[in-house]
This record gives C-alpha cells, sequence and structure tokens, in this order.
C-alpha cells in the first residue's frame, strides 16, 4: 500500500485520467513476469484504441507476435511513479528506471517537496536526476514535477467532452514515396499498406520524428535571450559545427537539419493525441515556470509550436536487402515509435534479434515477405 502522503496524489492522477478520457489503474503491474523483478507503476493510463480504429485490420501484420497488437488495441499512454514524502536519491533514480523500461509513450515522475519534511529537497535532487538518468540512459518521453505543479495545472485545466478523441488527418496518401529513384520498396509496400489504411490510422511516410526540431526551437529561444553572443554560445546552443576537421570554415545552422540527425521512417501510422491531453500538457508546462526548459515538448508545447500531438504508434522500414543500412532502421523504429514492423526476407531474423538482445529493440517485429 502507498503511504497516505502518496495516496492523495495517486487519487489525483487517477481521476485526472478519467477526465482526459484515458483508463485509469493505480498500482499497477505493466508487464507481470514470472522470471524476473516487474514495476508496480503508482498510476497509469490506457488509451482505448480499438474503440475508435479497426485493430483488428492488422493482424496480419503481427503474426509473429500477437501481444503486441494487444498492446495497441489497450495502448499504454502515461506510467506514473510517485513520492509524496521524503525519499532518497536511489529511490528517486529507481522511479526514472522503472518508466524507462516500461513501455508507456509518457512517462511522469511526480514528488511532493512540501511533504518532505526532513530536508523540503526532494525537488530540485529529483530534477538533478532526471537530467542525468536522461543523459545516461536517453530521451524517453520522461517529465519530472513537483505536487504543486500538477495540482495546479489540474485547477486551471479547461476541456470540453469533444477534446478526448483522437483525430487524425484527412489527407490519406497510399501510393509509395520513394527517393533518388528507390523503387525495390514499392512492391514490398502494396502488399502491407491495404492492412494499415483498413485500420483507420493515419498514415504517413518518410516520417521525421518532432524531438530536434523542438530542441531546435528550445536552444535558438535561449540564444536569442543572451545579453551577449559569443562562438561558444554559437556551437553549443545553435550546435554550428566547423565544415571539416582542417577546414575551418563555419557550417550555418538555421535549421534542425542542420544541427541533428533526423531519422525518416519509411512508413508510419498513428493518430494526433486527444486534445485533453495537451491542453493538460500546456497547463502544466506554464506552472513549471522557467524550469520546462528541462523539457523541449512541454516548451514547444507551451509556446504553440505544438497544435497537433502526433503519435507514431507503428512504425514500418522496408527492406530488399539485409545490410548495415537495415540495422540502422532497426534502430531507428525503436526509439521513435510504438513499436515497429521490419518488412524483409526472413534472413534478417538474426540482425533482428542482436539489437533486441543488445540494445532493448524488444518492441521490433518481423514481417517476412
Amino acid at each position: 500500500m502507498p503511504k497516505n502522503q502518496t495516496l492523495f496524489i495517486q487519487e489525483a492522477i487517477y481521476e485526472l485520467g478519467r477526465k482526459l478520457g484515458f483508463i485509469s489503474a493505480t498500482e499497477h503491474i505493466s508487464l507481470p513476469s514470472s522470471e524476473c523483478y516487474a514495476p508496480k507503476y503508482d498510476v497509469v493510463w490506457y488509451f482505448d484504441t480499438e474503440k475508435y480504429f479497426n485493430i483488428d485490420a492488422l493482424k496480419p501484420l503481427f503474426s509473429n507476435n500477437p501481444v503486441m497488437l494487444d498492446r495497441i488495441r489497450k495502448l499504454p499512454f502515461a506510467g506514473f511513479e510517485i513520492e509524496g514524502s521524503t525519499t532518497s536519491s536511489k529511490n528517486q533514480l529507481s522511479n526514472f528506471a522503472n518508466l524507462y523500461c516500461g513501455d508507456y509513450l509518457f512517462n511522469f515522475v511526480i514528488v511532493n517537496n512540501d511533504a518532505a519534511v526532513k530536508e523540503n529537497d526532494t525537488y530540485r535532487r529529483g530534477l538533478k536526476l532526471h537530467r542525468y538518468f536522461t543523459s545516461m540512459c536517453g530521451y524517453r518521453n520522461t517529465f519530472f514535477a513537483d505536487w504543486t505543479h500538477i495540482s495546479r495545472s489540474i485547477e486551471n485545466l479547461k476541456t470540453n467532452k469533444d477534446d478526448i478523441f483522437p483525430s487524425t488527418s484527412e489527407i490519406r496518401t497510399t501510393k509509395r514515396s520513394t527517393y533518388g529513384g528507390e523503387v525495390a520498396s514499392v512492391e514490398m509496400y502494396e502488399k502491407i499498406v491495404p492492412y494499415i489504411s483498413n485500420s483507420g490510422m493515419e498514415i504517413r511516410q518518410n516520417y521525421a520524428p518532432d524531438k530536434a526540431q523542438w530542441e531546435f526551437m528550445l536552444n535558438q529561444h535561449a540564444y536569442n535571450n543572451l545579453e551577449s553572443s559569443s562562438e561558444i554560445a554559437d556551437f553549443y546552443l545553435l550546435q554550428k559545427t566547423f565544415v571539416s576537421p582542417d577546414f575551418k570554415q563555419v557550417r550555418k545552422s538555421s535549421k534542425p537539419v542542420d544541427s541533428y540527425y533526423i531519422p525518416k521512417l519509411d512508413v508510419v501510422s498513428g493518430f494526433n493525441s486527444p486534445r485533453s491531453f495537451i491542453k493538460w500538457m500546456k497547463a502544466l508546462a506554464s506552472e513549471l515556470n522557467n524550469d520546462v526548459v528541462n523539457f523541449p515538448m512541454l516548451f514547444a508545447i507551451l509556446n504553440g509550436t505544438v497544435q497537433n500531438l502526433f503519435l507514431p504508434i507503428i512504425s514500418i522500414e522496408i527492406e530488399s536487402s539485409i545490410n548495415k543500412h537495415m540495422n540502422g532502421g532497426i534502430l531507428n523504429m525503436a526509439k521513435n515509435s510504438f513499436c515497429g514492423i521490419l518488412v524483409t526476407k526472413s534472413d534478417a531474423k538474426p540482425h533482428l534479434e542482436f539489437f533486441k538482445n543488445k540494445l532493448n529493440c524488444n518492441n521490433i517485429v518481423l514481417h517476412e515477405v
């Protein structure tokens, strides 16, 4: 049982999830296991995807992993770990680790600094731990906040009954878009696209994730607010680079692609998050004040850059050859969508198993053609 200081926060998050249109649960084990430790999350939100989309249409693509398709039916949307009173840094670190190892689209660690009567320092330490964990393990839509931020965001939240519905673009293209005369993937694409199209989810080709755009905008905002600029600031905040190690001409950085590697996934299927969730995230971002700079997505939502938050549920990489190019596609899918489908020959299985074992790419499914 959670402590009393945690219980009332838990109940508030549970009710917030229901208000936003999600299925809420408390003290929930997301992925039970008889062989190892399985975290029990304080609160979780699931999205009832099959209420709005024809998930059964995707069955042929998941014949090798029907469990993954079931996860899409009741989509693990958000996970919460809560510390209602004084806690150690290692406890907080474990909260971040528990969420990172889950499969929720969004992860939240919440503390209650006012109730940490022995120190009143859980918020500052938690924010440091968030930075540490992100630098060590990578970005995974993880957010950190105090109960003060959460409670005020709930108080200031205004939604209507239509905000709980997902949305998709009215533009639906089913013809394969290729680059540089590449045609080998067209036939493979034509075999799988009917399943995706019949699901009713949106199809995006050559999809580029938004993360780099959010970070670039945040860095540019910080740079523009410097009292004086310097070459170091150009290179650190604007991510400028030299053209080559020997030729010290500076390469300009005027858009995200100048500073970041931005992957392009062959095909992505998904939908826009319910407006209710975006409205709550905007209210939370506002309450975080300047600490919002630790979360580029929240900063982008607060500043109006994000109007619709597209959720890349299924990514697809179509590979006609078994090589390093395919390996890169596996990693891009694993890190930039809820799950991925590798459409290729059966010879690719050893490659996929390697990345599952070494880089935890367990959300990738092989579809043989």
